[in-house]
């Protein structure tokens, strides 16, 4: 298995999801060993775009699934061989190499698959005598098996049907069992040879280096008969000269099964249940033959690591998150933490950004993140924060966020300022991506809530969109089936928030959020955290 621990925030991510899982992963990598990957669970956003093409990141790769997949197996490299290659090559490549299966090839599209068994059992098998022509038999396997050296003649392929023969009795006695088109192994006695060639023989080859005259050289010549010399013995020459046939003529060519690097891996061990062979192609998605999968490397295989940033809820994380090991958490919101089998190392503080705790892990290792990191936990820090605004902001954020301006070399508030202009600017045609954005669902009381939040600099041209948000939100909850949904349009500068409510439960929280509350959405002045005040109101009121 690959070494990667994957370090992911919320499934919704917002730029402290983000930034937080990019810094993590260099932080882990500059003070732990192995591999630590930032992913991401969903669409980047507005600001958090801006801020990585602002510091020059690129987005964390999605990953939708934990469910684990070939490519993240640790397969062997395909061993691919064109379908002329011998039999006797083929057994001397898979031994060599301590593999069991050839993969035969054409530009790297599979035609066949040969396993060792395969061709030990050509060894034994009863083959026709004609067997190099029906295999098509290239004449260079032939010279390769036989470290044999031609004389006369040339051709790419055994291209006259003939049988194996060894020109053991005396002429007057070989008279039935040696015929034209034959392939003949001979030695050095010049009647034998002269015999070989009145037959109209297709190939004559001589063992043990076996001398011959200019006089028989010109003869074949003449009578279209090639003459190959090689310094093994009649016996061995008799025993290799069958396995110079091309392994594409030992090789399965339908029925193949094969396996692309996006299967699903349960899926994969089903079907190798049933197959014979020891190992399985790997294909890409051009159909390209990129490794060899076989029953050890299932066996091998554990779940992938994985750490949390930014969340501790398994309904704010990816789908099948079972189907992973988690093994470190970094987060300030509410614990609500998934079940863990083994002690796990656990982060949880109450600042206003996880971007925060990040930041103090470096500095209490002694160590300074590079301007390009303290740009994006500073960028984190201030979007979390609302640049201290929100009533999750702490003194330790502001630290924080002052130190790693320097690092940065920004102005904080000047920054800050540039951030929500860039983050926070939408149209109608933006609504249904807001309702989905920075979204996160927490069970209350049996009940799924949706809470979200978008940001503005103002919010009177957001009210008069409201209609807007609640069609958009109306349709998600269509969805999502679930039995609210509450969405906060913060303004950053004037500090407040025109609250939607939407969703079964909807009369409930409005009334106990505001008595006052009849219709549409409402403009609450101080309202700026979905953590701090949004979700405990929407507890209260459905408790």
């Amino acid at each position: 298995m690959k070494e990667t621990t994957y370090i992911t925030g919320h499934r919704n991510p917002d730029t402290d999801s983000i930034a937080s899982a990019i810094a993590y992963a260099d932080f882990k990598r500059q003070t732990s060993k192995g591999t630590y990957l930032p992913i991401r669970l969903g669409s980047l956003n507005k600001e958090t775009t801006y801020v990585l093409d602002r510091f020059g990141f690129q987005p964390p790769k999605l990953l939708e699934s934990m469910k684990a997949q070939v490519e993240d197996l640790d397969f062997d490299q395909a061993l691919c061989v064109d379908e002329n290659m011998s039999l006797y090559e083929a057994v001397n490549l898979l031994q060599d190499e301590q593999r069991h299966t050839l993969f035969i090839t054409e530009e790297d599209k599979l035609f066949g698959i040969v396993s060792l068994q395969d061709l030990w059992r050509s060894y034994g098998d009863v083959w026709a005598d004609e067997i190099l022509y029906d295999a098509q038999t290239p004449i260079k396997n032939i010279l390769k098996v036989l470290r044999g050296t031609p004389l006369v003649g040339q051709g790419d392929l055994v291209n006259r049907r003939g049988a194996m023969r060894v020109f053991a009795n005396a002429p007057e006695n070989s008279t039935n069992s040696i015929k034209e088109n034959d392939v003949v192994i001979v030695g050095d006695r010049e009647e034998y040879q002269e015999a070989a060639l009145d037959r109209r023989v297709s190939i004559m080859i001589l063992t043990r280096n076996a001398k011959v005259s200019k006089r028989i050289l010109e003869k074949a010549k003449e009578l279209d008969v090639m003459v190959i010399r090689t310094p093994l013995s009649t016996f061995m020459t008799a025993r290799l000269l069958p396995q110079a046939v091309p392994v594409g003529y030992q090789s399965s060519k339908s029925n193949l099964k094969v396996f692309y690097l996006d299967q699903d891996l349960d899926e994969v061990q089903e079907e190798v249940v049933k197959s014979r062979f020891g190992a399985y192609p790997v294909l890409d998605d051009q159909d390209r033959v990129v490794g060899s999968l076989a029953r050890a490397h299932l066996l091998r295989y554990k779940k992938p690591k994985l750490i949390l940033v930014d969340h501790n809820e398994s309904k704010q994380s990816v789908e099948d998150i079972e189907e992973a090991e988690i093994i470190e958490i970094i987060d300030h919101h509410r614990v609500a933490a998934p079940m863990s089998n083994e002690p796990i190392f656990f982060r949880n503080e109450p600042v206003g950004s996880t971007a925060s705790i990040i930041s103090k892990l470096y500095f209490e290792y002694g160590l300074d993140p590079s301007p390009e990191i303290a740009g994006l936990l500073l960028s984190a820090i201030l979007s979390d924060t609302l640049e201290f605004r929100s009533p999750t902001s702490t003194r330790q954020d502001e630290y924080l966020a002052d130190r790693l301006a320097k690092i940065a070399g920004l102005e904080l508030h000047a920054y800050a300022m540039e951030l929500f202009e860039a983050g926070t600017s939408f149209s109608k045609s933006d609504i249904g991506s807001l309702v989905r954005g920075d979204v996160k669902v927490f069970q209350v009381k049996g009940k799924q809530c949706r809470i979200g939040q978008a940001f503005t600099m103002n919010l009177e041209a957001g009210k008069s969109m409201e209609k807007d948000f609640s069609k958009a939100m109306l349709d998600v909850l269509a969805e999502s089936k679930e039995d609210v949904f509450v969405f906060m349009l913060t303004d950053i500068l004037k500090e407040e928030s025109l609250l939607i409510v939407e969703g079964p439960c909807k009369k409930t929280i409005q009334s106990h959020i505001s008595q006052n509350w009849k219709t549409g959405g409402k403009i609450i002045p101080k309202l700026l955290s979905r953590k701090k005040q949004a979700l405990p109101k929407v507890i209260e009121a459905l408790s």
